[in-house]
């Protein structure tokens, strides 16, 4: 996720190639696609928008495989989101274990393997300060002049 300063129309940053050789120039915080999907019901609750779109659509959460803008709009929504993920792993053990989604396997009889949860794995501090800087982001966003963009997985 970057946070952008507000140069130009929403679309042009819909312009992959455009925003290839603009991001390079950013900072970022990059968070593990296990993660973001451990916490994607309450992403759920952040007002977004899709410049992907031909008349760039409100909706809720992030693009899975686009680009999503958060402006000031879910600013204050995405910055509680990311504070309170990031004081509840705070309390927890180093390294982070997380339970993720049900994986089971196929051998080559075709038959079903027993599943199990897939299990990933975080430096808990590491982790903490990404939350917290896009707690921070989001502070920022709160005027005209910045938004958060994400690039999808």
């Amino acid at each position: 996720m970057f946070l952008i300063k507000q140069e130009f129309d929403y679309k042009q940053y819909a312009d992959t190639d455009y925003l290839k050789n603009y991001i390079r120039k950013q900072s970022n915080v990059k968070l593990h696609d296990d993660f973001i999907q451990y916490i994607w019901d309450a992403l759920q609750w952040v007002p977004s928008l899709n410049p992907e779109t031909p008349q760039i659509t409100r909706t809720y959460g992030l693009n899975y495989y686009g680009i999503t803008i958060i402006n000031k709009e879910g600013s204050e929504i995405f910055h509680h989101v990311m504070e309170s993920w990031a004081s509840l792993f705070l309390k927890g053990l180093d390294p982070l274990i997380l339970t993720g989604s049900w994986i089971q396997t196929i051998d080559n009889k075709k038959s079903e393997n027993e599943g199990n949860h897939k299990k990933s794995e975080f430096q808990r501090d590491r982790l903490v300060n990404k939350l917290k800087t896009l707690a921070n982001y989001a502070n920022l966003v709160t005027g005209d002049e910045y938004f958060i963009l994400d690039w999808g997985i």
